[in-house]
Parts: C-alpha cells; sequence; structure tokens
C-alpha cells in the first residue's frame, strides 16, 4: 500500500508540476500580445501645475503629457546617445555635432483651428 501512495503522490506531483509549466506559457504569450484599449496607469510623485507643455517644464507635466507628442528627432532608448527620427524621416548633422538639418519630408500636422 505505501508503494501505491507513493506511486499516486508522485503521479500528483508532475500534474501540478505540468499545470504550473502550462500557465506560465500561456501568461507569457498572453504578455507578449499587444492589444488596443485600456487604461495607462502612471504614478508621478507630484501633482502637475497643468497640462500645458508650453507653459509648464515641471517633471510631473512632462511626465505626464510626453507621450502625447511625437518630437522630430529622439534618442534611441536601446542605443542611447544614437539619434533616431520620430517625426522626421531625414536629416543631416553637422560635422562638430552644433546643428541637426532636417528635410521638409516631417511626418508632422498642426492645426490652426482654436476652441473658444
Amino acid at each position: 500500500m505505501a508503494a501505491g501512495s507513493r506511486r499516486h503522490h508522485a503521479w500528483l506531483i508532475v500534474l501540478a508540476l505540468a499545470v504550473v509549466v502550462a500557465s506560465t506559457l500561456t501568461a507569457v504569450n498572453a504578455a507578449e500580445t499587444p492589444r488596443r484599449g485600456g487604461i495607462l496607469l502612471a504614478v508621478i510623485g507630484a501633482d502637475p501645475p497643468s497640462l500645458d507643455p508650453h507653459q509648464e517644464s515641471t517633471f510631473a507635466t512632462l511626465q505626464l503629457v510626453a507621450p502625447l507628442y511625437s518630437t522630430l528627432l529622439q534618442t534611441d532608448p536601446f542605443d542611447y546617445p544614437k539619434i533616431i527620427g520620430d517625426a522626421a524621416s531625414e536629416w543631416k548633422i553637422s560635422p562638430d555635432g552644433l546643428t541637426y538639418t532636417r528635410s521638409k519630408s516631417a511626418r508632422a500636422s498642426s492645426s490652426t483651428t482654436a476652441r473658444r
């Protein structure tokens, strides 16, 4: 009876490990599949004075509004200090590294319509 009990116990352990491995693989696949929508929760250590990025320069304001705007160029988050395009597709950097010249083919849009 003791041998049968051990064999039953071993099968339960194998079954439990299989369930853990299967659930881990499912969680990894779900985490790698992007989906649209949802809610982004951001923890900022202070309250911003306003959400106008032209008026404010506080860390709290910039952290909240930065994902909403595109810039012409940005630093590559995976290869700092490499410069990559954001709205600009072509640009030239002067030999001294102080002047950046972009072509007019930037994917930028602006609106002159104001709400009243």
